[in-house]
């Protein structure tokens, strides 16, 4: 019950602000930063290969809490938002082969990687994802977390930006 509590409390937070009485957008479209797969931990200070099976076809799904310091989870619930508004008009994202994209919200970076090949997926499929296992099970807990998808389709990391 806890954390449906605070999980609505940070959706409300992410959704909007009230501000004279009117509900308004909280943030605007952010472009990602791009940067290549293969530089996954000198971007994100997560050692990947610590915590996934190498990229590969026939690979599970993978998720565990890192033991890199998490995001503020609030942050997070914005950087949720921004990769929402990155959907074209069939609500899909995508990533190149190879390469990650990356939004950062305050304390929070949240980057989706397509390892293997060129990743066109519903949004809500990746952001899904983002709040639950990794906000619900690690960032909420403090700690960073990394997700791969089966057949490692794509992988998403979410700690704080390095630097």
């Amino acid at each position: 019950m806890l954390k449906l509590i605070v999980l609505s409390s940070l959706l409300t937070q992410t959704l909007c602000y009230a501000s004279d009485n009117l509900l308004q957008p909280r943030l605007s479209a952010q472009a990602p930063a791009h940067f290549p797969w293969e530089s996954f931990q000198a971007n994100t200070g997560v050692d990947e290969k610590q915590y996934l099976s190498p990229p590969a076809k026939g690979v599970p799904v993978t998720y565990t809490c890192t033991k890199k310091p998490g995001p503020e989870p609030n942050f997070c619930s914005d950087a949720f938002t921004a990769w929402d508004k990155q959907a074209d008009s069939q609500d899909m994202i995508h990533v190149d082969a190879g390469q990650c994209a990356a939004i950062t919200q305050g304390t929070c970076e949240v980057v989706v990687c397509a390892p293997l090949g060129a990743l066109s997926i519903k949004v809500d499929e990746v952001v899904g994802r983002m709040w639950n296992p990794m906000l619900i099970k690690c960032i909420m807990g403090g700690a960073s977390a990394i997700y791969q998808s089966q057949d490692s389709t794509f992988v998403i990391g979410i700690a704080r930006p390095v630097g």
